[in-house]
């Protein structure tokens, strides 16, 4: 494969790194969540709702939760975007069975092998129809892509 290819497959696979981040962020916001959730709140010397110096760790759990979901709205947008993306540049594809395979490898995040099992196709052929509308997917990428 030449780099060119290289680095479509890789702007390609940038739903599966966005998914894979945001299935992190909601992993640390549930451990947040359940950590919060054994906070309780201590009204000792604050009658007068003045400050005494200490940290409120119930505020502090409810701001980094906050802060937490924030980012998964982010990603969830980030991710959206590049699922538009990606589906823009399989559409530019003539070839319907090429665009199921490019679907099920760079949206649903399927192997090679999975998407030639269910397709009832050898994995050599599957590689073989990637890689050839892989070149008639490039001009089109290399528009899509970010510069650097």
């Amino acid at each position: 494969m030449t780099i060119e290819q290289l680095e479509i497959i890789h702007w390609l696979n940038g739903a599966f790194y966005a998914d894979k981040k945001l299935q992190s962020l909601k992993a640390q916001r549930d451990r947040l969540r359940t950590l919060s959730q054994h906070i309780t709140v201590c009204y000792d010397g604050n009658d007068k709702g003045k400050s005494d110096g200490r940290s409120n760790n119930t505020e502090n759990a409810l701001m980094k939760f906050a802060e937490i979901n924030e980012q998964i709205d982010n990603e969830i947008n980030n991710l959206m975007q590049m699922y538009s993306k990606i589906d823009a540049a399989i559409n530019c594809i003539d070839d319907d069975i090429a665009q199921v395979i490019f679907r099920r490898r760079y949206l649903a995040f399927q192997t090679i092998e999975k998407i030639a099992e269910e397709m009832h196709y050898s994995t050599r052929n599957i590689k073989y129809i990637h890689k050839k509308n892989l070149e008639k997917i490039a001009p089109f990428c290399m528009a899509l892509r970010p510069k650097k």
